[in-house]
């Protein structure tokens, strides 16, 4: 399967739960969404103000449960600086599903928490007055990996 069919097949899949593009058109060689104005996820949280910021932090980790309750795994969430844009009404979309697959075990939502807790964006989100407690939210997210709960995931949550 290409890269452009892979896309096509999970944006159908999480566009029916409000994630990522809205998919328009799709055929062998072509792949049209709908286009998604905003910026880019590290950008927007230089530039905005904590409770912003936490507001967008738990909608990204909603869409990524969801995606971990469906077994997707989207690959690039440790690193997704690239992958999340910030659109209107400061909702999160997360862009670039062709490296998605199935997986036992997704892992979307244990990444986002590593690249939480990552030195460059500690440094961002301390100079906007949010600490998340390292430790704390190593825990947590070792007790989700174990079982993928909605009361694991909450506990993450709690965090923010």
């Amino acid at each position: 399967m290409s890269r452009i069919e892979n896309e096509a097949l999970f944006l159908r899949i999480v566009n029916q739960y409000g994630i990522g593009p809205k998919l328009l058109y799709h055929e062998k060689n072509k792949l049209v969404c709908e286009f998604v104005k905003g910026e880019f996820i590290l950008d927007y949280f230089v530039k905005n103000k904590k409770y912003k910021i936490k507001k967008v932090i738990r909608d990204l980790f909603k869409q990524l449960y969801t995606l971990d309750q469906l077994k997707i795994n989207k690959e690039e969430m440790s690193h997704p600086q690239k992958h999340i844009l910030i659109g209107k009404k400061n909702n999160p979309v997360l862009i670039d599903f062709e490296r998605c697959r199935y997986s036992i075990k997704p892992s979307n939502v244990t990444q986002f928490c590593d690249f939480l807790i990552s030195k460059h964006l500690a440094t961002i989100l301390k100079n906007n007055n949010l600490k998340i407690d390292n430790k704390k939210m190593i825990d947590a997210a070792k007790q989700y990996k174990k079982q993928q709960n909605k009361n694991n995931f909450n506990n993450i949550i709690s965090l923010i």
